[in-house]
């Protein structure tokens, strides 16, 4: 039976992997690729190998079967795009606006790149937004 199944990555994110063990009927779906990897004691290139080059595999992998979900037609459903929502304001306001993506929040502020809010976000010393940009918004 290849119902599709629910993430068994705790929340509601989409699933993007499903992976079993060779034999099992069921497939577990998982939101990230990491998790996939930690459910089944292996690291994130072993389940992208799995899923990318199935045949290419090492044998210690061959006991288990990953891939990308399938609709009820059994065809491939696309993946969900890789824009990451986030919360933007300027500094001072005391709401937060939220966005679906990076791109949509830079559109609605004037001088702000998508590039710019990853880095505010992140926070990384080595790599800050400008000081103009982190004087204005958080």
């Amino acid at each position: 039976d290849d119902e599709a199944p629910e993430s068994d990555s705790g929340d509601e994110r989409p699933v993007v992997i499903e992976m079993r063990s060779v034999g099992d009927t069921a497939w577990r779906g998982f939101a990230m690729q990491n998790d996939a990897a930690k459910a089944f004691g292996l690291t994130p290139a072993d389940v992208s190998k799995l899923v990318n080059h199935p045949d290419k595999c090492p044998a210690r992998l061959r006991h288990l079967e990953a891939r990308r979900p399938v609709d009820s037609d059994g065809e491939e459903v696309p993946a969900p795009s890789r824009s990451q929502a986030c919360e933007i304001r300027r500094v001072g306001d005391k709401k937060w606006r939220r966005f679906a993506s990076r791109v949509d929040a830079a559109r609605a502020y004037t001088g702000m790149t998508d590039g710019y809010i990853s880095r505010l976000i992140a926070n990384n010393p080595d790599r800050l937004a400008p000081q103009h940009i982190r004087d204005k918004y958080e």
